[in-house]
C-alpha cells in the first residue's frame, strides 16, 4: 500500500468513517507471501511521515467521536458537493475520486476510493457528521445539505444547533436553525478531518 501513499490513507479513512478499529498492521509479516505483509520498515520510513501524521489525526478524531462510534448507530450516507461538483449518495462514489490499481503477482486488482469520505452517526439524540480528505496537499470546498429528520431526529423537533468539534478539543458554534434543513459549507485541507455535532436546542 505504501507504493501509493494515497491508497494507504484511503484505507485508513474508510475504516475511520465506518467506525471500525483502524489498522491491520503486521509489523514483522511473513516471509512466504508476496508482497510481504511486514510494515515496520514502511512505518519507520521518513518518506511516509505524512501518512503516520494522518493516522494520528484520524485517531484523535476517533477519540473525539467515540460516544457516537461506540454507542451510536451509523446513519444513511451523506450527500454533499465537492469543489462545486454534486456528489451522489455515498457510496458508491463522490467527485473527485481516485482510482488505484496495484500489481500483485501480475494480476490487477482495482480499488476506487472517494477523495473525500464522510460518515453520520446518531447517539442520544445528537448527530455526528465527519468528513476527511484523503489526498496529500489537496484542499477541498465542501457544501453539505441534509434534512435532519432523515438522520435520526424526531419529526416534531425543529430547533437545532451545529457545533464544530476541533481536533484540539475546542468547539465553535456554527449556526442555530429553526427547521430541519441543515446547510453549511467549509474548507477541508488534505489529510484533515472535520467533525460537526448537531444537537437539539432546548428553550
Amino acid at each position: 500500500d505504501f507504493t501509493d501513499p494515497n491508497l494507504f490513507a484511503a484505507k485508513l479513512a474508510k475504516q475511520y468513517t465506518f467506525g471500525a478499529q483502524m489498522g491491520w498492521f503486521s509489523l514483522g509479516g511473513r516471509d512466504n507471501q508476496q508482497p510481504p505483509m511486514g510494515l515496520f520498515d514502511n512505518l519507520m520510513d521518513a518518506t511516509n511521515a505524512p501518512e503516520i501524521a494522518y493516522l494520528q489525526v484520524l485517531s484523535k478524531a476517533k477519540s473525539l467521536g467515540k460516544r457516537w462510534f461506540v454507542f451510536g448507530r451509523a446513519m444513511r450516507a451523506l450527500t454533499f458537493t465537492v469543489n462545486g461538483t454534486a456528489s451522489v449518495d455515498m457510496p458508491p462514489t463522490s467527485y473527485p475520486h481516485l482510482l488505484i490499481f496495484a500489481d500483485h503477482n501480475h494480476l490487477q486488482y482495482g480499488a476506487s476510493f472517494e477523495s473525500v469520505m464522510s460518515g453520520a452517526w446518531f447517539s442520544n439524540n445528537t448527530l455526528l457528521l465527519t468528513f476527511t480528505a484523503v489526498l496529500r496537499h489537496m484542499p477541498f470546498s465542501i457544501d453539505c445539505s441534509i434534512d435532519l429528520h432523515d438522520y435520526g431526529f424526531a419529526s416534531d423537533l425543529q430547533s437545532f444547533r451545529l457545533i464544530q468539534m476541533n481536533i484540539d478539543g475546542t468547539e465553535r458554534l456554527v449556526q442555530e436553525i429553526y427547521h430541519s434543513n441543515l446547510s453549511f459549507s467549509f474548507n477541508l485541507p488534505g489529510r484533515h478531518v472535520a467533525l460537526y455535532r448537531v444537537e437539539t436546542v432546548q428553550y
